[in-house]
């Protein structure tokens, strides 16, 4: 199975009227890598959509109209009631000058969104990458433990989904999603920011899938096709130079005649404008989810107050394209660090021991940078082909799912680093070969 790439250049995003079955989906949009955005049907049974949907009536889109620029969406409230008492979360804290990071309690940030609208200060918060699904199931058994009562780590997500909501069936061969045990982390995340809050450019985690879906508000989001990739770095032969920031911004920059080749006596970005003229530009309205494909860079504005409900996911169809977003990573960080491993080659006298400890701190700066590396990678492909994530009907067959991993297993046992990652990934590899 190929690298996920649009086969045909793809014009706009596809608005579906009815929720397709997942074979459909299947062959229209995640085989050729195209993104959709699909109706409020396919959520509307959720009982966290039930619970702040109705706060605001966000089904009718003019019924935003009535939450003026000081008031804050009253689906906020009730997000504040249900949860900000025991939900620690990541705050960002915009400015036109400055951008600042920290955490609190998600009542807080809720009042902290309410005194900004308010006094006008021009100050946007934005509660992002909220584990609220992974946070619910460890309060529950939290609770469970405290009160002695029976059942298990099964039970208390069972609870959690009831409470919050289970991922549609088109999503559900979700590979990096697919764990039991509530400690573990996840790449599930509410977001719930006022009206200005903004992502920049980016794409997501290792050529992740994403879906997203409005709980309430509205929200602009631009997307650029995996053919732009190259084209919005300021040096495009270079895939580690700098990212273009954000639309309005690079738009302004070229307006003004700054952008170019360096050797031009410009400040870089030489093919913004051919990648400009790429983007994809939607508007997501509140109840629909956007499926957002592999590789493809995406900024997003918040056009009123919004919460919403995203997950990072793959599967075979992307994972030959997460496999190589891997390999350029560990590649890109043993470029930024050869003068660490000149130092340990000159230092040892041992071949073996220096580059064991080399492909070692190699791993642990590409598990710092994306959140995990080829232990991470591994554990994730051996579970998912174990223990399955979904039915037969809502993934591949069997055998073009293990064809798409032995082909990744010949490659990785050519990588150079592959001898010296440790017990743990080479159990892996022999579990998966006795699988396969």
């Amino acid at each position: 199975m190929a690298r996920p790439e649009s086969s045909e250049p793809v014009s706009s995003v596809a608005r579906l009227q009815q929720v397709p079955s997942y074979a459909d989906f299947a062959d229209q949009y995640l085989r050729p890598n195209r993104p959709c955005l699909l109706p409020q049907d396919l959520v509307k049974g959720w009982p966290i959509f039930r619970l702040l949907a109705t706060a605001g009536d966000n089904a009718d889109r003019d019924a935003q109209a009535q939450f003026d620029e000081t008031s804050l969406h009253p689906a906020f409230d009730m997000l504040q009631e249900r949860y900000g008492q025991h939900h620690r979360v990541p705050v960002v804290l915009s400015s036109v000058s400055s951008q600042e990071r920290t955490d609190m309690m998600l009542s807080d940030a809720v009042e902290l969104m309410r005194t900004h609208k308010l006094s006008r200060s021009g100050t946007v918060v934005y509660v992002k990458d909220w584990h609220i699904f992974r946070q619910e199931r460890l309060w529950l058994r939290k609770e469970r433990n405290d009160n002695s009562s029976e059942g298990g780590i099964v039970e208390t997500e069972v609870k959690a989904a009831a409470e919050l909501y289970d991922p549609p069936s088109l999503f559900k061969d979700d590979w990096m999603n697919n764990v039991r045990d509530s400690e573990a982390d996840d790449f599930a995340f509410c977001y719930a920011g006022s009206k200005g809050s903004s992502t920049g450019l980016h794409r997501d985690v290792y050529t992740s899938y994403s879906w997203s879906t409005n709980i309430i508000g509205q929200k602009r989001w631009r997307l650029f096709p995996p053919t732009c990739v190259r084209k919005l770095r300021r040096f495009p032969n270079i895939r580690t130079s700098e990212l273009a920031s954000n639309c309005d911004e690079m738009d302004e920059r070229s307006r003004r005649g700054e952008l170019g080749t360096v050797a031009e006596g410009k400040a870089g970005w030489p093919l913004w404008e051919e990648a400009r003229s790429e983007a994809l530009e939607l508007v997501q309205e509140p109840g629909e989810t956007i499926f957002v494909p592999s590789n493809w860079y995406h900024e997003v504005l918040n056009l009123t107050d919004c919460i919403s409900i995203n997950h990072n996911w793959c599967n075979t169809y992307n994972l030959e394209s997460m496999f190589d977003s891997m390999v350029e990573e560990v590649e890109d960080v043993e470029a930024s660090l050869e003068d660490v491993r000149v130092t340990l080659e000159q230092g040892s006298s041992k071949e073996d021991e220096w580059r064991t400890e080399w492909v070692g701190i190699v791993q642990q700066v590409a598990r710092q940078d994306a959140g995990w590396a080829w232990s991470g990678f591994w554990e994730m492909v051996l579970h998912n082909l174990t223990v399955p994530p979904t039915e037969a009907q809502y993934k591949p067959e069997d055998e073009v799912v293990k064809q798409v991993i032995r082909q990744l297993l010949e490659r990785f046992q050519s990588r150079p680093e592959a001898p010296y990652l440790g017990d743990d990934v080479d159990t892996y590899i022999q579990q998966l070969q006795s699988i396969l």
